[in-house]
């Protein structure tokens, strides 16, 4: 009988531990957003309407959520970076993974907790940061040193980095300067310093490994993975009704509040279908990454993710007067779609100025159709605010009407997008 050091690894298996792994990551990036969530089913049992939501407390918990997002993306890119050199595992490399997502899970504890922060929140924070970056040091050196796991064992990017180490210790550093009383409230500007972080890390540290065609199925991957997971979780609303009613021993009731979430969710789901099929236009016609793609994608999918907040500000506004922020409710949504489909022009416009990244080097790349919709998407959102500067919020969902342009805009730009298709490539 084999032993366990007798089995032979198949790819299969290293591309589970892969996959597995950014499935886990997606999920607890995607999960960063629902106590924005909870705090409209709070907002929605007071009756106070959403001017009871719109607070400053709302708005340091958004914030909270795209710098944890952002966080998580960071150290997503490092565990990348290192399986590029791989091309099989060990149980120490599993065991180190492991312990990798638990910190990468975990950091949304302390995350939904920094409404309100103090020193111990933001120990608890900055000490999880510091834990998941050593890790990440750690898999690197674990990976430079078994060469029997390594791609090409001859590449200058399997050297150990001792710069790594520049992460855990700011994030230990952080975690210290929490505990001192005069510096608690000013600690959250320690975020600042990432930046700083990644100019010194990619000028001191090994070069980067080649990419492979996993490393940008990777990247595909997760994307779909995040997406798919956000726009599941537009039902929730939905199923909050459910369980109320079934705690009231209530039957099934259409009412205008179930009514209104049904719409909400519907419209979502079909903005965010749109969205995702021009993002797989676009990745149709790349064959690779870089930093810069990466780093417009996240922003991409931070805002797919967020898009469930404004979502669900939507499907409750039926509770409550229409100035309790009804119309803030809609522009937040028009304007959060403008802001992802800006993305979506930044990287199709990145796209057509990087040739290298393209599976076909002749293929044309025109970002109209998306820079069209972002301008769609803001005048919807400044309609919906000039309706509440002028106490008529109420006609905000009627600003929908506006969606009826969106076939003419298909239609204004389909001869120059079906000219961009590349040709089919064989398997």
């Amino acid at each position: 009988m084999a032993t366990d050091s007798e089995v032979v690894h198949t790819e299969r298996g290293f591309d589970r531990l892969v996959n597995f792994t950014d499935a886990v990551v997606a999920i607890a990036a995607t999960l960063l957003i629902l106590p924005l969530i909870e705090n409209l089913g709070d907002a929605i049992s007071r009756k106070g309407g959403l001017s009871d939501l719109l607070t400053e407390a709302i708005f340091v918990q958004i914030l909270t959520f795209f710098l944890t997002f952002w966080v998580m993306t960071i150290y997503w890119r490092q565990h990348h970076a290192a399986f590029e050199r791989l091309k099989d595992y060990s149980p120490g490399l599993i065991s180190l993974t492991f312990l990798w997502l638990f910190g990468m899970i975990f950091l949304a504890y302390p995350s939904g907790y920094l409404v309100e922060p103090d020193a111990n929140v933001w120990s608890l924070y900055f000490g999880t940061l510091a834990g998941i970056s050593l890790l990440s040091t750690a898999i690197n050196a674990y990976a430079s040193k078994h060469p029997e796991l390594q791609v090409d064992p001859t590449s200058d990017s399997n050297r150990l980095d001792p710069w790594g180490l520049i992460y855990p210790v700011t994030w230990g550093v952080g975690a210290l300067i929490a505990r001192v009383p005069a510096l608690e409230d000013s600690v959250f500007w320690f975020f600042l310093v990432i930046p700083i972080l990644g100019i010194i890390d990619s000028r001191k540290s090994a070069p980067p490994p080649k990419h492979t065609r996993r490393g940008f199925d990777r990247l595909v991957n997760f994307s779909d993975a995040v997406v798919a997971i956000a726009i599941t979780l537009l039902i929730l609303p939905l199923i909050d009704l459910v369980t109320d009613d079934q705690g009231d021993g209530s039957k099934f009731a259409f009412n205008q509040e179930a009514l209104q979430k049904l719409l909400a969710f519907v419209i979502t789901f079909w903005m965010m279908s749109r969205q995702w099929l021009a993002n797989h236009r676009i990745f149709e016609k790349i064959n690779d990454y870089s930093q810069t793609l990466m780093s417009l994608t996240f922003g991409w999918l931070v805002l797919m993710v967020f898009l469930a907040f404004p979502s669900g500000m939507v499907g409750a506004s039926s509770l409550g007067p229409a100035e309790s922020g009804v119309a803030l409710a809609y522009a937040l949504f028009w304007g959060t779609l403008a802001l992802i489909a800006l993305f979506a022009a930044l990287i199709e416009i990145y796209a057509s100025r990087s040739p290298d990244l393209l599976a076909a080097p002749e293929t044309q790349i025109s970002a109209k159709r998306a820079l069209y919709f972002v301008l769609l998407y803001l005048a919807m959102s400044l309609i919906s605010l000039t309706l509440q500067y002028f106490e008529a919020g109420q006609n905000a969902s009627f600003v929908i009407i506006l969606l009826l342009l969106i076939p003419v805009i298909k239609r204004r730009t389909q001869g120059q997008q079906s000219s961009e298709l590349p040709t089919r490539q064989s398997p």
